[in-house]
């Protein structure tokens, strides 16, 4: 994937694009007697019964024919040299993209590490409010843990990587079931549990347009 990203692409073309014009310059000379109109003279060669042999000549005693065998010999070299510059050209864009980094590309680095950072911090606070339901004994404790887990889901407005809304709900549902054999996780409880996961819910819906409170 050498052309995946933008800077390094850009720089591999500039050096192509420099390599080929530098070779179309070399070339003009050849390419302007094979294309352009030749400086036709006329040469007697000798004569015979049937007539007069004539040759085309390009200036001073030159055979047409030789600057166009040059330039299809230059064509031929530059075809034979494209691939080398091709596979050689990513690899200095590549160099050249990594000792000169772009600004766009350092305030890229620096956002994403202030936002695992912050992800890193959310998932331990979060992670610690989860401990604290899954270690209960009592209601009122439950009760405590799960409003923890709305607020902070509110306070960031969002939650942490690696916790989708069906996976905490299975996670707790386990401790439902383990509260309800001792005829515990009453009213109060369920509400408490319904309103976290109505706010998981809103913040990780794709269609939100108002902050959750």
């Amino acid at each position: 994937q050498e052309f995946e990203e933008n800077p390094r692409s850009a720089a591999m073309l500039g050096r192509i694009a420099a390599v080929l014009v530098a070779l179309a310059l070399a070339l003009a000379p050849e390419a302007s007697a094979f294309l352009g109109p030749p400086r036709l003279a006329q040469r007697t060669c000798g004569a015979s019964a049937r007539g007069a042999v004539s040759m085309e000549v390009d200036g001073p005693g030159e055979p047409l024919m030789a600057p166009r065998r040059r330039f299809l010999s230059g064509a031929a070299a530059l075809l034979a040299a494209s691939p080398a510059a091709l596979r050689l050209a990513p690899a200095s864009a590549y160099d050249e993209y990594l000792q000169e980094p772009t600004q766009e590309f350092e305030e890229s680095e620096k956002r994403a590490a202030e936002f695992k950072k912050k992800q890193i911090a959310l998932k331990k606070k979060f992670q610690s409010y989860l401990d604290d339901l899954n270690g209960a004994t009592t209601d009122e404790e439950c009760i405590a843990a799960l409003k923890a887990m709305k607020s902070l889901i509110v306070a960031e407005q969002d939650v942490p990587a690696g916790y989708p809304k069906e996976s905490l709900v299975k996670i707790i549902r386990v401790k439902k079931s383990m509260m309800a054999q001792k005829e515990l996780w009453g009213t109060p409880v369920e509400i408490a549990f319904k309103e976290m996961v109505s706010a998981v819910s809103l913040v990780q819906s794709p269609n939100r347009l108002l902050p959750v409170q």
